[in-house]
């Protein structure tokens, strides 16, 4: 985002050049004008700022290593005479790895008729464009081609989940909810193939249940199907849980980002974040208490539970200490 004080607008730390404060607008997370010059955080951008339009969708940037990558929004603008990713031209080469043939398949696309469809999606009614990736696909047949919803896009011969390709049929591939689809006869959830699932029900908040028990996600969990039932959002206090305001964009520290789960004995908090007792109580941010012991998203807190509190944010305290998530600050 943008920062401004009287004479400046600021990226992050960075001083923009160029720029009148009292003219400077956000247009975006990510980009921002005066109306003489433009910006994409703190990269100017070569176009008509004038005529510069945000466009959303998501796009996938090299992380810390070369081996990760990250994913960020509103990352995708035009001022319809050329489509800028990350404030730079989307057939640039000197900013991402690009071959020959993928750079001239980006120069081919009509950017005065691009459509931005969802986050993952865009077409000019010739080519489509992989948002994400950012990148034609060549083999994607344009007229046909329509977005599912959850990430999921499908042409008269082939279906998408985000940026990878399925072995689905496209005449009977259904998204149902909550990032599941199936053709008949295989399930996916968000593109990942479901081994050996029959009779689907999506439960809601990142949890399905099918003929063979639980599904959180693409992975089955050992909890008891018969009394399993989705109960709300993972930040919020036992109290406020609402199983129709499940929230599933809550912070990245609660890691699956899946909603609450309770069985018999147990309150499921994910597939690998693990369970606490039924007995517990969530008070919110991801904590959960009994009379003495402490847990957060699953995970074991060394803290009185006769005393704990969560504060909010991940950050919690007793009358002892403070704490982020399970780890004791300092």
């Amino acid at each position: 985002g943008f920062a401004i004080d009287r004479a400046s607008v600021f990226s992050g730390c960075q001083r923009l050049a160029g720029v009148t404060a009292s003219e400077f607008r956000a247009l975006d997370a990510h980009h921002g004008t005066d109306g003489q010059v433009a910006y994409f955080d703190a990269t100017r951008i070569d176009c008509d700022p004038r005529r510069l339009r945000t466009l959303g969708g998501t796009f996938k940037v090299r992380g810390y290593t070369l081996a990760t990558l990250d994913v960020i929004d509103d990352a995708w603008a035009t001022d319809g005479t050329t489509l800028f990713v990350q404030g730079r031209p989307v057939w640039d080469r000197t900013a991402r790895y690009l071959s020959e043939e993928a750079e001239a398949a980006l120069r081919q696309l009509d950017v005065a008729r691009l459509t931005v469809l969802d986050p993952w999606w865009a077409t000019d009614s010739q080519l489509v464009l992989e948002l994400r990736a950012g990148h034609v696909v060549e083999v994607a047949h344009a007229p046909s081609f329509e977005v599912l919803g959850d990430g999921y896009a499908r042409d008269i011969s082939h279906v998408w989940s985000r940026d990878d390709h399925l072995a689905a049929d496209p005449a009977s591939f259904r998204v149902l909810a909550d990032g599941y689809a199936h053709d008949g006869a295989k399930v996916w959830f968000r593109g990942q193939l479901i081994a050996d699932a029959r009779e689907l029900r999506v439960l809601g908040g990142g949890w399905a249940r099918d003929a063979t028990g639980i599904l959180c996600g693409a992975t089955r969990v050992a909890a008891d199907p018969e009394t399993f039932v989705v109960v709300g959002s993972a930040t919020a206090a036992e109290g406020s849980w609402d199983p129709d305001r499940l929230e599933l964009d809550d912070p990245v520290w609660l890691g699956e980002r899946v909603a609450v789960g309770r069985d018999l004995d147990r309150l499921w908090w994910g597939a690998y974040s693990g369970s606490t007792p039924a007995t517990a109580v969530a008070i919110g941010h991801g904590y959960t208490v009994d009379a003495t012991r402490v847990w957060h998203a699953g995970t074991p807190v060394d803290a009185d539970g006769t005393t704990f509190v969560a504060v909010g944010g991940g950050y919690a305290r007793d009358a002892f200490r403070a704490y982020f998530h399970e780890r004791v600050t300092r």
